[in-house]
């Protein structure tokens, strides 16, 4: 009778144990994820058709203007995950903040632009040595984007050092381009498909960088986080990935557009986005490289310092 008791007690224990663990793994991880206003449009597609809750994650999503803010917010503790462009990432890191890829967002895709170098159609502005002496609007002074022009017009045979570059962000663009406030511009999706039929493209910027394929954005973490919440981390990446299946497919582009303009507060349309799956070396390091070249960073950096789980 006591063994009996002994027993029951046991298996009543272990039941509880075994209760408890399903009751964890049950329950959502809690993840508050910063996206920017241009991007992260990935973590919206998860949360509304459903990829973050078949992840076991339960998402709290806050919009930022700019991917430096993404950075300090996440560097702070004020969030777990964030976006933000794959080159001012490398730059986090190579001033000593400790943040890590944790999976590809946005690509451009050569065959399939989602950017254009613009200008308004009656401009005699038809190649990069056109743009000698021109004032060229982008969306930031300092970052991808402006790297990208320089290699951009520098390749096809123009002078970087001899363009005005301003700051315009891209609802301001159509409008200076007709003024003539700026000669030429970037812009990027959904903008792009919205004024497209007002604007003449003279080329794609990320052709500047010689790679059919370049990995615009990333998702990341902290390296502290990131190394004490791994089953986390991983449900995030493979929510990312399945969202990135999910938008790059035709077929749910009307919905991905009612998604897109659900959060922004705008019509916008999902136009040529495309999204990465795997961080492809070759639609990555070229970035870093012109960085280098342009003293946009101050030392050579590979890929693998970057991904999760490298030091």
């Amino acid at each position: 009778m006591m063994r009996r008791r002994v027993f029951v007690a046991s298996l009543s224990f272990a039941l509880l144990v075994l209760r408890s663990k399903m009751l964890r793994a049950a329950t959502p991880a809690k993840v508050h994820v910063i996206v920017i206003d241009a991007d992260g449009f990935q973590a919206f597609f998860a949360q509304d058709t459903g990829i973050f809750k078949r992840a076991g994650l339960d998402v709290e999503i806050t919009s930022l203007t700019k991917g430096q803010a993404a950075i300090e917010a996440i560097a702070t503790g004020n969030g777990q995950i964030g976006i933000a462009n794959t080159l001012t990432l490398a730059q986090a890191r190579e001033h000593g903040l400790p943040v890590a890829w944790i999976s590809p967002a946005a690509v451009a895709v050569s065959t399939n632009p989602s950017n254009a170098f613009v200008v308004w159609p009656s401009s005699p502005i038809k190649t990069a040595k056109d743009l000698t002496g021109k004032t060229v609007g982008t969306i930031s002074l300092s970052g991808l984007l402006r790297l990208v022009l320089n290699a951009w017009i520098d390749r096809n045979g123009g002078d970087s050092s001899a363009v005005k570059f301003v700051e315009l962000v891209p609802a301001q663009v159509a409008p200076a381009l007709e003024r003539g406030t700026v000669d030429a511009a970037t812009l990027t999706d959904p903008m792009l498909t919205e004024v497209r039929p007002q604007i003449r493209s003279i080329g794609n910027p990320f052709d500047g960088l010689g790679s059919a394929r370049v990995i615009v954005s990333a998702w990341f973490g902290t390296t502290d986080w990131i190394a004490q919440n791994p089953q986390t981390v991983n449900a995030f990446a493979e929510a990312m990935r399945e969202a990135a299946r999910w938008a790059n497919d035709a077929k749910n582009a009307k919905q991905a557009t009612a998604i897109i303009t659900k959060y922004t507060g705008q019509q916008q349309d999902i136009g040529s986005k495309s999204y990465a799956l795997t961080f492809e070396v070759p639609a990555l390091q070229p970035i870093f490289d012109a960085a280098l070249k342009y003293k946009m960073l101050a030392q050579p950096i590979t890929v693998d310092k970057l991904v999760m789980n490298h030091a």
